[in-house]
């Protein structure tokens, strides 16, 4: 990273949200920023762009639309692999991406978006001359709809053959709404991916499903043999990690536990930060994760210390 930098010294910076934890809320019209920043919310980390604002936000697990342009807002959502450019990069306009009374020491208390704004915003617009079945289609696409349905109905389905009836009977019904279904071939092919994703464990918690997390009662026994006080806050962290990091982990990624952060947005109802703490080192002591790098300062503010999940034998990845 530091030889090149030093190669390419007029480079411009890009940070992934998904792999921060974040979203960015990318406003290009300077007219509408105080309507942005009152439909997703405050956030203490704000990026001064040649157009508008980066607004930064923790993620969140529901699915969201890729921009706001269909609701009247020059507006795009940033997340996932998207690329958004950092300070100080230069904007081919001439002007410098800078922070808004700020720095990068905001990063670890960006609160969720408000959600409630959004969900009005995107339920109740009519676009002119669009039809109803597609306003419920993310940005429009039949295949996108297609693998939101899917992801949402894989965990009930006990076999292909049902995920694949729920996905032709739904496909058919687009006919009835005057869409034009998809063809069998690409609805099969779509079934098979999300049922083999499925059962590998890579889908997330999706919007209108309930998170699920397996356990075995052996690994309960070992955090309350290790320490029959903490055992049973350990398991329970333990659960949401892995309904919220067993893709993440199962992808080679890491993330972040932040006792202070994780208190102060009540992840679990009730824990405060030293609760999270306990818990957190008893896991690790049981083996059931491992930290795979310290907290570190960078050029760009701090990182915090990444972990992941293992295997329940205690070793090795998920």
């Amino acid at each position: 990273m530091q030889g090149g930098a030093s190669k390419y010294p007029d480079a411009n910076i890009g940070l992934v949200p998904g792999l921060s934890g974040v979203m960015v809320v990318d406003s290009d019209d300077a007219t509408e920023d105080e309507q942005i920043g009152a439909l997703f919310g405050p956030t203490p980390l704000r990026v001064l762009t040649s157009r508008g604002r980066h607004r930064y936000y923790r993620r969140v697990s529901e699915r969201l639309p890729g921009d706001l342009r269909k609701f009247g807002f020059a507006c795009d959502l940033k997340t996932g692999n998207s690329i958004v450019i950092v300070p100080p990069s230069l904007h081919e306009s001439g002007k410098r991406y800078r922070f808004d009374d700020c720095d990068w020491t905001a990063l670890g208390a960006v609160p969720p978006p408000q959600m409630e704004g959004l969900r009005a915003l995107t339920e109740t617009h009519t676009s002119e001359g669009e039809n109803p079945a597609q306003r419920e289609m993310r940005d429009g696409s039949r295949k996108q709809w297609l693998n939101d349905l899917l992801c949402r109905h894989a965990m009930s389905c006990d076999t292909l053959d049902e995920l694949l009836d729920v996905a032709m009977s739904a496909n058919q019904s687009l006919a009835n709404s005057g869409v034009e279904p998809l063809d069998d071939a690409t609805v099969l092919k779509r079934t098979q991916v999300v049922w083999e994703e499925t059962q590998a464990r890579k889908l997330e918690q999706w919007v209108g499903r309930e998170g699920r997390a397996t356990l075995l009662g052996s690994e309960l026994d070992r955090l309350c043999r290790l320490n029959p006080r903490i055992g049973p806050d350990a398991f329970a962290l333990l659960a949401w990690l892995r309904i919220q990091h067993s893709a993440r982990t199962s992808r080679g990624e890491t993330f972040n536990i932040t006792p202070k952060a994780m208190a102060r947005d009540q992840v679990i109802y009730g824990w405060e930060r030293r609760r999270y703490m306990r818990a957190r080192d008893l896991l690790l002591l049981a083996g059931l994760i491992e930290k795979v790098a310290k907290f570190r300062n960078t050029r760009f503010g701090p990182v915090g210390s990444q972990y992941r999940l293992t295997n329940r034998r205690g070793g090795g990845r998920l």
